[in-house]
Formats: structure tokens, sequence, C-alpha cells
């Protein structure tokens, strides 16, 4: 009898497998069975019978001859040879002849999941991605699907075996409507919807910073009556922050997100992307103390303020910091106090949890330094323990600018603090520290720090009266670890140790050069007295009559103080007005903290100003000197004062070109 004719009469095949060692039988999925080969006896003692295979959801019948699709419980993926046997309806002994090998192969267990249906994204170009669950050895691939052809395209990731990710691509949506268009993904379908031109969408803010611990927080999305947006986790941020609720919406909404507790030992930094924008959460070390901007202000009467709890001067000020603290979702907020000195207590004690005067060692024994140091809310280090913040080390490493949220506060921010570089209350006429901070009458002084200033100015900077607005400056109690790693590579600059009056060549370094080329020469001599590479590259950020400063600098950085901390990532960024950090450290290193201390001749857009003591030849108190501030970060760096040219206590900025 043929096989093709035993088969027409066989009601039950029997699939014999060849059995390899002692594994065990496994639950797996489809059997595809291929490569039908000419009738071969095998001898029954290499194979495996399974008398009862049946063909998925078929009774008891003849199996054709291409077998596939069948599920039946047996043995791991792989390629195994099969001997199928036929039996007769009415007889169950073997027909005489009628066996014939097959080639069986099993497939893996596939199943795919993608991490979401789909995305919104906003009328402009954009790109997009989404992860691939699948098992192991489980291949699938990614195609943009039709009717999507011509502005979604696939730009990595078309093709994957078990796990992987689809990044794609589109284009701007200028037709007028919003559109949508799918990618299927390991057999499953993706949609993305794009917005019209039209939506606009923005968000409360740009980022926030959390303590340590696990934590939440929400950040609010503001767009056009039927403006669609999502929100996702981004790649390096997945295994800790998640999406709680908000992931996507229509119209105005709020994303609700979380963080896992940070056991790093680093702080470390991931985004979101809500409505096409990129959220930045930064989340603290653990242990690293803290220094923030309150995000809120309030006159000098600080037991006026919402949220004083009830209490009234200096701690009012602690509470209102505590409070600020448990809002940005800071680590310890009760650990919080204010930077702030009154008639009975330095603020230098109060950081240490003490009372009383420095001059009286706090109540100790022997003067405390055992607080800080602190990180900024971003993560960045702000300074050392408190005696190196103050006078005489001055060792800051960037501008306080942070408020307890992580967001950078307006430029020209000052804070109350009534206290001296030495972290002191001064003397009269601003010893009141605004009647102990209950007052806010206008005729009583104090003077406050700079949020965008580093050494010194930090906490002395500026008159301000108690019936004006004004945030605090927050720093926490006790000891942290080591600041983290803060430094940059790039092109140096510093300020120069030496100094003299407008006429640069009068210096001892100018090397009878005269006006600009002195000042570059007075640049050099120091980067050499320094040992510093490039030596000769150095030039003076300086204008006169004919030359602006900005033009004299060829190079676009970036540039870094001999600390290692970056002042500014790029030409563009040296002019925008606003640094890193200041241009504070000398070729020495030493920490400057004198203000209006640098000779420049240059307005903030890096022109020449019309004041330049005579090209730099001048010295006499008739003419005058542009200045800018060494301990400024902001505008003040370069375009501070205008001041006559007989001076002798001013520097210069030296930049490596």
């Amino acid at each position: 009898m043929s096989f093709h004719k035993m088969m027409k009469s066989c009601l039950i095949v029997c699939l014999l497998v060849l059995w390899v060692g002692t594994a065990s039988v496994e639950a797996l999925p489809d059997l595809i069975i291929t490569n039908l080969t000419t009738q071969t006896l095998v001898t029954p003692d290499t194979w495996f019978s399974f008398p009862n295979l049946r063909r998925a959801g078929k009774a008891d019948g003849p199996l054709p001859a291409a077998f596939t699709n069948i599920q039946q419980a047996w043995a791991a993926p792989g390629t195994y040879h099969v001997m199928a046997q036929a039996r007769y309806a009415t007889d169950t002994s073997i027909v005489s002849g009628g066996s014939s090998a097959l080639t069986v192969t099993i497939s893996p267990d596939c199943s795919y999941s993608l991490s979401s249906a789909g995305n919104t994204l906003g009328s402009g170009a954009g790109t997009g991605s989404v992860n691939v669950t699948a098992g192991a050895g489980c291949a699938w691939t990614a195609s943009t699907n039709s009717g999507s052809w011509d502005w979604i395209g696939i730009s990595s990731g078309a093709s994957g075996t078990g796990n992987g990710t689809v990044n794609y691509l589109v284009l701007a949506n200028n037709t007028g409507s919003p559109r949508t268009g799918t990618i299927t993904i390991a057999g499953q379908t993706f949609t993305i919807t794009q917005q019209a031109g039209g939506c606009s969408y923005s968000l409360s803010s740009a980022g926030n910073s959390l303590g340590s611990g696990a934590g939440t927080d929400s950040v609010n999305v503001t767009a056009g009556a039927g403006c669609a947006w999502t929100a996702s986790t981004n790649s390096g941020s997945w295994d800790w922050i998640g999406i709680s609720s908000g992931a996507s919406g229509t119209g105005n909404g709020t994303v609700n997100y979380f963080v896992l507790a940070n056991n790093t030992g680093s702080t470390r930094t991931g985004t979101i992307t809500i409505a096409g924008q990129t959220f930045t959460v930064t989340h603290l070390a653990t242990g690293n103390k803290v220094a923030f901007v309150t995000s809120v202000s309030g006159t000098g009467n600080l037991g006026s303020w919402p949220d004083a709890g009830g209490k009234t001067g200096a701690d009012a000020g602690d509470a209102i910091c505590q409070a600020r603290a448990a809002a940005g979702g800071l680590s310890n907020p009760s650990q919080f106090r204010a930077w702030l000195s009154d008639q009975s207590n330095d603020a230098y004690c109060r950081i240490h949890n003490l009372t009383g005067k420095k001059s009286s060692n706090c109540g100790m024994a022997s003067l405390p330094v055992g607080a800080g140091p602190w990180v900024r809310t971003d993560g960045f280090p702000f300074g050392e323990s408190i005696d190196q913040l103050l006078d005489p080390d001055n060792k800051v490493y960037a501008p306080v600018r942070y408020d307890e949220f992580g967001n950078q506060v307006p430029s020209g921010t000052v804070y109350f603090a009534d206290t001296t570089v030495y972290g002191t209350l001064p003397s009269s006429p601003f010893a009141l520290a605004c009647s102990n901070w209950s007052s806010d009458s206008k005729s009583i002084a104090s003077v406050g720090g700079s949020a965008e200033m580093t050494s010194g100015a930090w906490c002395w900077y500026v008159w301000q009266y108690c019936n004006g607005t004004y945030p605090l400056l927050c720093l926490q109690i006790g000891t942290g670890p080591s600041l983290p790693n803060f430094v940059s590579s790039g092109k140096k600059a510093f300020l120069t140790s030496v100094m003299g009056t407008g006429n640069l060549g009068s210096w001892a370094d100018a090397g009878g050069n005269t006006g600009i080329a002195a000042g570059d020469a007075i640049c050099r001599a120091r980067a050499t007295a320094a040992g510093l590479a490039n030596a000769t590259h150095f030039k003076a950020w300086l204008s006169d009559s004919t030359t602006n400063a900005k033009d004299r600098i060829s190079g676009n950085g970036p540039w870094v103080r001999l600390d290692g901390v970056l002042i500014a990532s790029s030409k563009a960024d040296l002019l925008d007005g606003s640094f890193f950090t200041s241009i504070n450290v000398t070729e020495t290193m030493v920490y400057y903290s004198a203000w209006d201390n640098v000779w420049t001749g240059t307005g903030t857009d890096g022109n020449k100003t019309s004041d330049n003591c005579s090209n730099w030849a001048s010295s006499s108190s008739g003419s005058s000197g542009r200045t800018g501030s060494g301990n400024h970060a902001g505008l003040g760096w370069t375009d501070a004062w205008s001041e006559p040219c007989d001076g002798d206590y001013r520097s210069l900025y030296c930049i490596e070109d």
C-alpha cells in the first residue's frame, strides 16, 4: 500500500520522536512538520512514542501529509526526527511498511508585548521610542504601515530577538489637522497621533529635585483645548522614575510621578518627556546636606509669612525653611535652618544647631566647624564646611541659585541674611536684623546675600529695607559626606592674583607692553608662573576704543576655573550674561571675595564701553574704566561699575584661547 493511500485510510497517527538522554518532556506549543522524506524503517529502540497526538481542535481522524499547527505537550524547541505510523480504524495493528520518516521543528513559546499602545506627539518633527518585551530567542520586526510611510519612519530597532527597543521619527505636521498612523511591531499595532500645527504646550516647571528617599511629585501641563499629549519616562531612568497617573491627556492636566530610593551613593538625574518637552528629575544622594533659596518671599517680619507656623523671629525663618524643604520633597526637612543672624545668635552658630555668638565659640569650649558640606538642589556642590565657605577661605564652588524644587531662581535674586562674610551679625547701622526679624519697617535696614554670586557676596551683598519682600537662604544642619565629583575639563580661565591701576603698562608683568597688549602679557606671565599648559594662549578680557573683548576670543570653550568648576560651555554662553559660576579663583588657587575688582572696559554683550582708562594707559583719577565683579556669575561679572583709573586694587580676567 502506498504511503498516500495509507494516510487516507488512517484514523489515528502516532508520531515517534528521537529521545536523547534523560531529558524530560516539557509543555510547549505549535509543531511545524516539514521535509517529508521517503519511507524509511527505523529501529524502534531509537524512538519515543506519542500515541495520542491529535491535530489541534480536531476529533480523531487522519492527519494530512502537511502537518501544521499541532498543539501538544512534549519536548523543548528544536528539530526532531519523527516516524509516522498508520493504523486502520478497525485494526490497531501497524500496516506493513506503513511508516515514514519526518523532520519536526518545534518553535519556542513566543509571546510579545509593547511598553505602550501608542504615543501622541506635537506638530513639529520629533522622535519617540517603544520597548518590546519578548521571550529569549523570539524574533520580531517593526515596520511602518501603509498610509503612514510619508511621515513615520523607523530610525533603529527595525528587527530584533528577545527584548528590544524601536526608535521612530515623525516629520512635522503641516496639514492643519491631527493625523494618526501606525507601526506594526512584533505583530502588534502601535498608534502614533500627531497634533496639527497650532497646539502649544508648557509645563509648570522644567524639573524638580527630590531627597534621596522614595518619593512622589507632580508637574502641570498647560495645553489648548483638544490638544492631546502623553508622558513617558525616558531611557536611562526607567529603573527609578515611573508615571503613577497622567500618562496621557487632552488640554490642561497633571502628570504624577514617583521615584524609588536612591541607594547609589551619588546624585542622579533622569528625565520624563511630557507633551514633547523634557522634564528633569534630580535625585539627591543619601546623606548630602542641601542648600536652597526659598521659592516664597516675604517681609522682614518673618512671623507674618504663611509658612511661619505661628513662630516669630529667626524661629519663624527656620519654620519657613522646614516647610519649604518638605514641600520640595527634600530628606529630613526638620534639619533645615535659615541663614540668619540676630542680636542674640549669629548665623554661624545657628547652622551648627547652637545658640550664641561666634566670638564666644557658640557656647562651646572651642569653635565648632562641623557643618556641611552642601549641595544645591540640582545636586551640584555649593561649598565645603561652613568655616571654608566664609572668610578667609571663601571657597564657594557655585552660586546657590536654586529653590527647594530644583528650579533656578530669577537673575538678581537676593535674600534676607544680615550676616557678614564671617557668619556674624554686622555692626551698626545693620545690627538690628529687622528688629530680630519681627519688623517690616521701611526705616530699618539689613544686608542681604546674593543667589548668583559666590565668595563673600553669598551672605553679604546688598542693603535691604525690612518692608521689602525677599526669600530666605536655607541650609541643612549637620555634617554630610564628601561632595560628589564636580571637575570638568576645558580651557582655563582665572583671576590674576596681582593688581594694579588702569595703566596696565605700569604693572610688573607688562614686559614693556602697553594697553591691551600689556594685559595679555600680564595674563601669560601669571599662567607661566602657575605652571599652566598653553600659557602663551591666554588673553586678558579687555576692550578698548577700537576692539571688543568678544572679538579677541576665537575659541569656543568650554572654559573652567582652575578648581575644575565649569564657567561657560561655549562662547555664546560666555556672552549670555549668566555663568555657571564666577571667575574668582586666581592662578594661585585663592578664592577672591571682593567685588568691583576687575578691569574690563566691556559690556555684558562683550562689546567695548566708553570707559577704558584711555585705552588702558591712564592711572589718573580723572579717567575711568569699566569694571566687573570677580565673584559675580551674572551680568555683573564684566559690567558692574565705572571706577577711577588710579585704583590699584583691581585684577584682570585671563582666558585661554
